[in-house]
């Protein structure tokens, strides 16, 4: 059974996206945890983004810490939060992202094929962009919400 309970109602699905687009534009901080009860309401991570999204869902995310370097906890974490992968990336979903061979990095896809998702690869902030060919070479698993 999966931390955050079954299969998000479409409400819930709206809802969650909802979330991460209100954040778009919101600087990026390793661990940051801003809009979250328990945030430092100093930015937003990419992990902070996804757990803000499904708190605002009313659902249960229980937040980790972790360090910049892949030590394979994130996807064991994204497991036991998020249940069974989904075979191909589907709408609404939590997708990890792989850079240089290692998952480091996670998004959440959308209805509308793009990834919202805070990233210091650039922007330095919460952003939302098509999934295009390039994003998709990048995407290693994706869950349900």
């Amino acid at each position: 059974m999966r931390i955050i309970g079954p299969a998000f109602s479409a409400d819930e699905k709206i809802a969650a996206l909802a979330a991460a687009r209100a954040c778009i534009g919101t600087p990026w901080k390793h661990r940051g945890r801003a809009g979250l009860p328990w945030g430092n309401n100093v930015g937003l991570d990419c992990l902070g983004l996804v757990g803000l999204a499904i708190h605002a869902a009313g659902r249960q995310w229980n937040d980790r810490t972790y360090g910049r370097d892949p030590d394979g906890t994130l996807l064991a974490g994204l497991d036991e939060h998020l249940g069974e992968r989904t075979h191909g990336f589907v709408p609404c979903s939590v997708l990890a992202m792989r850079w240089h061979g290692q998952p480091r990095h996670v998004a959440l896809l959308t209805e509308c094929n793009t990834l919202i998702h805070s990233y210091n690869g650039g922007p330095m902030r919460v952003v939302e962009h098509v999934f295009d060919d390039r994003w998709r070479a990048f995407a290693y698993a994706g869950w349900a919400l």
